[in-house]
């Protein structure tokens, strides 16, 4: 089958790999769509996604796929169901090819963590992944390249709970990519206000207004520290590093309120740098949240499929461009060269 392949870091190809074989408690899935990470797989690619070191590896983790195939102790998913997340554990021998979670191929995997639970093997012993907790079915007439869109929003509303999100906080967001402008919409929704979102593209500028930011600001030209000492002399609640610059960590010490949150999402490539508290409260809290957890994001899906069905969020209003998977190198340029916001990969297109 094909499937994207960091041969070394900074070096992608299409190539044939083996196709998958599930086990008892696992379904076989023709994948669809996948989303392109501007965070994660661009880090993968370029090899300082920190932990990750073993290449060559399949890349891709944001799919949405078809179940084809089921497993004798599947209970959880139905033939033609569409599940979220589906990739690659081990691939061949296990040896000369790794998973970088493996979702840009023609088939993936997704295990039933209700049935492992039920049958209580739901253990690393026998086989589980706390993966297997977001790989959660969407309803069968969702367009797959939506599917994609929903498990960036899970990974974010479920990090602004744990950021703890309230209703008449105030919060400033850095940066306006998809995840910053998913945390710009679920502030607007959970009531949050005032927001204010800072990046330097006025077009992104312009979709967080209509998604519910308040005051925009191109970090270029404008000073948010003035708005803030002049419409909120105390502070906010809330600021956000959604994009992953270490220096809006400083910044943010001039912003915050007292008590206020600091909330590090973005993965930044540096992992050190010297902290100036001088400008800052007595008191405030720095929360690093840059791996949301498998059972917090799975805890948000029905959330937000309803808020889809609902058209509280749109994903439309993120996904400009769809490409085949032989033009993968294409759109993460793109979006490397910020000419693209969210890039989708249809894994049917020929």
């Amino acid at each position: 089958m094909r499937a994207a392949v960091i041969v070394r870091p900074g070096q992608v190809e299409i190539r044939d790999i083996p196709r998958p074989k599930i086990g008892d408690y696992q379904v076989l899935v023709e994948q669809l769509t996948c989303g392109v990470g501007t965070g994660t797989d661009r880090k993968l690619v370029e090899g300082h996604f920190k932990g990750f070191d073993t290449y060559p590896a399949v890349l891709g983790h944001e799919a949405v796929g078809r179940v084809i195939e089921k497993g004798k102790k599947v209970r959880s998913f139905e033939l033609g169901d569409l599940v979220m997340r589906p990739g690659l554990e081990t691939i061949g021998d296990g040896t000369s090819l790794h998973s970088g979670w493996g979702a840009f191929a023609e088939y993936g995997i997704a295990g039933d963590a209700t049935a492992m639970a039920e049958d209580g093997v739901a253990r690393p012993e026998h086989g589980f992944l706390d993966l297997y907790l977001s790989q959660q079915t969407i309803p069968r007439d969702m367009k797959p390249a939506h599917g994609t869109m929903l498990i960036t929003y899970k990974e974010v509303l479920s990090a602004a709970y744990r950021f703890g999100f309230r209703p008449n906080a105030s919060v400033m967001i850095f940066g306006l990519g998809p995840v910053g402008l998913s945390f710009t919409r679920f502030a607007k929704v959970l009531g949050l206000g005032p927001i204010v979102s800072v990046d330097s593209h006025e077009s992104r500028r312009a979709l967080g207004r209509e998604l519910g930011a308040d005051a925009t600001f191109d970090p270029r030209s404008d000073d948010p520290v003035a708005w803030v000492k002049h419409h909120r002399p105390g502070g906010l609640d809330f600021v956000v590093d959604a994009v992953g610059v270490t220096n809006v960590i400083n910044k943010a010490m001039e912003l915050v309120t007292f008590n206020g949150t600091i909330c590090v999402y973005g993965i930044a490539p540096q992992t050190s740098m010297q902290i100036d508290w001088g400008k800052a409260p007595y008191n405030w809290t720095l929360s690093f949240l840059q791996w949301p957890t498998f059972q917090e994001e799975a805890a948000t899906h029905h959330q937000l499929v309803g808020w889809l069905q609902q058209g509280i969020i749109d994903p439309d209003r993120m996904i400009t461009h769809v490409l085949p998977l032989e033009r993968l190198n294409e759109g993460m340029e793109m979006l490397k060269e910020r000419r693209a916001l969210k890039v989708v990969i249809d894994l049917k297109a020929k």
